[in-house]
């Protein structure tokens, strides 16, 4: 009965990692954009919020 070899990782970068594409690069920065344009609307929506009683949000919220 043979033995199996080594266990060779399928995504193709180092150490298991999956390689980075330009699909990916291009996901990773258009979410810190997200993220970004999240803290401003924020940011609008709490000044708004204070001036009418309204429940304030964290970026992370909206």
């Amino acid at each position: 009965m043979p033995t199996a070899g080594p266990r060779v990782p399928v995504t193709g970068g180092k150490k298991g990692q999956a390689r980075t594409t330009k699909q990916t690069e291009a996901g990773n920065r258009d979410s810190g954009t997200a993220t970004a344009e999240k803290g401003k609307a924020a940011g609008l929506w709490n000044e708004i919020a204070k001036q009418y009683g309204l429940t304030e949000r964290q970026p992370t919220q909206l």
